[in-house]
């Protein structure tokens, strides 16, 4: 059964590297050297809002070219 996920789903490091199709060790270099994906600090924790993923991806994507 698939998951629905809202625009306002919180999403852990792993899945959101699930949901980006990169491992976790990729999604933390994105994040801490690149700082090319925001996050949300909880407690000790890193977590990521669905919507900012999203617009990651739209942000990134490459048309092709005939």
């Amino acid at each position: 059964m698939e998951t629905k996920l809202s625009k306002t789903t919180i999403l852990t490091e792993k899945e959101a590297g699930k949901y980006l199709n990169i491992s976790a060790e990729t999604l933390r270099k994105c994040v801490r050297y690149k700082g090319l994906i925001p996050f949300v600090r909880v407690s000790k924790g890193i977590r990521y809002l669905k919507a900012d993923l999203d617009a990651y991806i739209k942000t990134n994507r490459v048309e092709a070219v005939n």
